[in-house]
């Protein structure tokens, strides 16, 4: 491996390295990925066909979405009965008597079927969707005859890779998701010349779907073209279990790995520094009088290398900022010191605003100016908005991490409730933020305006900051405490009732 100039593009191209040497579609170089693609939608902030067929596709409604690399608009997501794309794509068995069809799909929320594939017009068609086997949903293609193929059990958030083929030569389709396969016979029908993606031709139920990569074939593809097909891309969690792996940077070159953990035992090879040792768990290590030593493997033989020479670290680590870096050191929700510091930070904030026109008076004295002054409106409300925020958090964190997080957008269309509460939120203090541009210019004085609008500024940082903190906190406890309370008083509970004789009873 070649010598890399720094720790953190040593640590990625030891990860680039890993994914390459364990990847089945570089090492099965004959395959030809392009032979009978028909279409292919890589969703690159349009619905193109990059066949080189031509075959356009239309979006109805759907919005731009992170892919399976996690990259911006390079993916859609549907969340309503009317989302669709329509390909100009006939799959009708009489057009194309051989079909695989290949896409990325994330679920994210549904109340029936969600639907990948379609032409189905109620005539019993070639579709891919979830369906109902043994009181689980799975992922499952249409068998023409009112029932389905597939067994695999649908994940909720997760990527998965799914190809379903359909062969009327043989009247046989399977359906393969992440690889695991499921086959079954087929009797199909004439559907719609149309393909559509995340919707019926007759109309569908309301569910929620992210779908990417979608290559359509006319030809049956084999296990091995599948598996290639799957390896062009790495959803996120499997960025996250690297992220979660452990990882020893060797600090200097000629480091020796030993048989034993003893600088006296034998001399079984040597790292450097362009060498990089994963671990998918904490490893222990000897110590004592061994000053620690790392337990790896050489040619399958257990070796030693001393913990001193080594940087014990994590892509997490490596990949953070400084920034970064302190907020996680130093933002310990569980320490009192960090409530502490939020709640005095909190009162300074609040202070500073309502006695504002006394840090405008100060600031006169430094500029020459006469502007009177008056109570700091903009980080009061940004203060109140981070009430607001919290609650809504504690109600919808999914739905509003999902939109500031991944895909936000200037005019949330199609991302639900929570996005446009988020959105208002947003507007009404981009509102009172002009209303501070305007008041500064008031003032008269251009160096006064400057300084009091970066002092409302940092005010209002840090009271949206504080007041969020400690808003979901009390919020939190709150919750529990009356849920305690109604135990409590469901324990505590006695209703007296006297029945038709008489006799008195204590429920």
């Amino acid at each position: 491996m070649k010598k890399v100039g720094s720790t953190l593009s040593l640590l990625f191209t030891a990860v680039l390295f890993l994914g390459i040497y364990s990847n089945p579609a570089l090492a099965q170089k004959d395959l030809d990925l392009e032979k009978g693609l028909i279409g292919y939608y890589p969703f690159n902030g349009n619905t193109n066909d990059e066949s080189g067929n031509n075959n356009h596709g239309e979006a109805i409604k759907v919005n731009k979405e992170r892919d399976v690399n996690g990259e911006r608009n390079g993916s859609y997501r549907w969340n309503g009965e009317s989302d669709q794309i329509r390909l100009p794509i006939d799959i009708n068995v009489g057009t194309l008597p051989q079909v695989s069809l290949c896409a990325w799909v994330q679920p994210r929320s549904y109340s029936g079927e969600i639907i990948v594939f379609s032409n189905d017009d109620r005539g019993g068609d070639r579709k891919v969707y979830t369906a109902i086997k043994n009181k689980k949903r799975v992922w499952a293609c249409s068998n023409g005859k009112d029932g389905f193929i597939g067994k695999t059990p649908v994940v909720n958030g997760e990527w998965v890779f799914i190809v379903t083929t359909y062969n009327e030569k043989t009247k046989w389709a399977s359906i393969y998701v992440d690889g695991i396969k499921t086959s079954g016979r087929t009797t199909m029908d004439m559907g719609s010349s149309t393909t559509y993606l995340g919707a019926n031709p007759k109309g569908n139920e309301d569910f929620e779907v992210i779908i990417d990569e979608v290559r359509i074939y006319d030809r049956i593809l084999s296990k091995a073209e599948i598996t290639a097909l799957r390896n062009l891309k790495t959803p996120p969690e499997k960025v996250k279990e690297e992220q979660k792996a452990y990882f020893y940077l060797v600090k200097q070159d000629n480091l020796i790995v030993r048989s034993q953990p003893s600088i006296e035992a034998p001399e079984l090879g040597k790292l450097n520094t362009s060498d990089t040792l994963r671990f998918n768990e904490e490893v222990p290590s000897k110590g004592g009088k061994w000053n620690e030593w790392l337990k790896i493997k050489v040619d399958g033989k257990t070796a030693y290398v001393q913990l001193s020479y080594l940087k014990h670290t994590t892509l997490e680590k490596e990949s953070l900022t400084k920034v970064g870096a302190l907020m996680k050191k130093y933002v310990d929700w569980s320490k009192w010191q960090f409530w502490v510091g939020a709640l005095v930070l909190m009162i300074i904030g609040f202070w500073g605003s309502f006695k504002f026109s006394y840090l405008d008076q100060v600031l006169n004295s430094m500029t020459g100016n006469d502007y009177e002054g008056n109570l700091a409106f903009f980080p009061v409300f940004t203060g109140l908005s981070a009430v607001i925020f919290a609650v809504l958090m504690v109600i919808w964190q999914d739905g509003i991490e999902y939109y500031i997080g991944e895909n936000f957008s200037i005019w949330p269309v199609g991302y639900g409730f929570a996005a446009w509460a988020v959105w208002a939120v947003l507007a009404f203090n981009v509102l009172i933020f002009l209303r501070l541009l305007y008041e500064s210019v008031l003032c008269g004085n251009p160096i006064h305006a400057i300084l009091r609008i970066t002092l409302q500024s940092i005010l209002a940082a840090i009271l949206f900051i504080t007041v969020f903190v400690i808003s979901i906190a009390l919020i939190i406890i709150v919750i529990f405490v009356a849920i305690g309370a109604l135990f409590l008083s469901a324990i505590f509970y006695r209703r007296v009732y006297t029945d038709s004789w008489g006799n008195t009873y204590v429920d």
